[in-house]
């Protein structure tokens, strides 16, 4: 049986994609992570190890010999040092060790949308040959990353395939991000009987791609991406933020009042994506609507909040 293995296995995403995996059921699925799982994990097998750690990596690729390996782990944050360790050292150290001891796997590395950097309000979808214009440490250190990726592919002959997802968003997201804060707070806001939703400006627009897509786009990208490609994951559609903000106020069923907190307000600025490009090489589009992903979300704030209520 073929091994799949899955770095960042903790992460948001990776919990999604080892569950698509897992309904593939050809593969036995490894996850890498620098500590175990849960419980509930859909892992056949965990290895601890950390991804900047070259001799931990090399011990866990040539016990499992991988034939895919999905490069999820990453970090997000304000850490600059932190944030180059782990995102553009780690992947460097995981492909120095795919040279060295699994030359013959399928490599996806996940870059983000964050590479390009905020656009104008009205500018045109972003392109994977547009410039990348980041803004902060993260989207520095990831497009370090997939700069590093697609150069080992062309120097070493590697098959690697990199990935560029937009703002993903599905239920169990972090509440650091936009649409996690804003359901966030709007539960709150029900629960205290209070009648206002705080936000940063609502005019902003963002290209909102559900979690369980761009697992079926990582998927779909190393079986038909071509190698040191990168490839946008995105819907394509703009969305305002006052947009998502109504519908979770219309999920929440309460006259809750938007209110811009100007220490939330960072402008307002766009970043939609062309999906084009992995359109035409692995007929990628996306399934699960924003409306539908939005809801996901919100439910799976009600029903963590009323468990954590009956602990209590």
């Amino acid at each position: 049986m073929s091994v799949t293995v899955v770095t960042g296995a903790n992460g948001f995403l990776a919990g999604h994609l080892v569950r698509r995996l897992r309904s593939e059921g050809s593969a036995r699925i490894v996850g890498l992570d620098v500590a175990p799982p849960a419980d509930d994990s859909d892992l056949d097998d965990f290895v601890c190890a950390d991804i900047t750690d070259e001799d931990s990596i090399s011990r866990a690729l040539m016990r499992t010999r991988p034939g895919r390996i999905f490069h999820l782990a990453g970090l997000m944050g304000s850490d600059r040092d932190l944030l180059q360790r782990v995102n553009e050292l780690g992947t460097l150290t995981l492909l120095n060790v795919v040279r060295a001891v699994a030359s013959g796997a399928a490599v996806l590395v996940t870059g983000s949308a964050a590479e390009y950097g905020p656009r104008r309000l009205g500018a045109g979808p972003i392109t994977e040959d547009d410039e990348c214009s980041p803004r902060d440490a993260y989207g520095i250190t990831k497009l370090a990353a997939t700069t590093a990726a697609q150069a080992f592919a062309r120097a070493h002959g590697l098959r690697i395939v990199i990935v560029r997802p937009f703002n993903i968003i599905g239920p169990g997201m972090r509440e650091s991000l936009v649409v996690g804060a804003l359901v966030s707070r709007a539960f709150a806001a029900t629960k205290a009987g209070g009648s206002e939703l705080k936000t940063g400006n609502l005019d902003a627009q963002r290209d909102f791609i559900d979690v369980s897509d761009v697992a079926a786009g990582c998927l779909a990208a190393l079986d038909g991406g071509k190698a040191g490609e990168i490839y946008n994951l995105c819907s394509g559609t703009a969305v305002t933020i006052r947009d998502v903000a109504t519908r979770i106020i219309e999920f929440a069923g309460h006259n809750l009042q938007l209110k811009i907190d100007p220490a939330l307000d960072r402008g307002a600025d766009a970043s939609i994506g062309s999906p084009a490009k992995a359109q035409r090489a692995f007929q990628f589009t996306t399934r699960i609507s924003l409306q539908q992903s939005l809801r996901d979300i919100w439910n799976h704030a009600v029903t963590e909040g009323e468990r954590c209520a009956s602990r209590s």
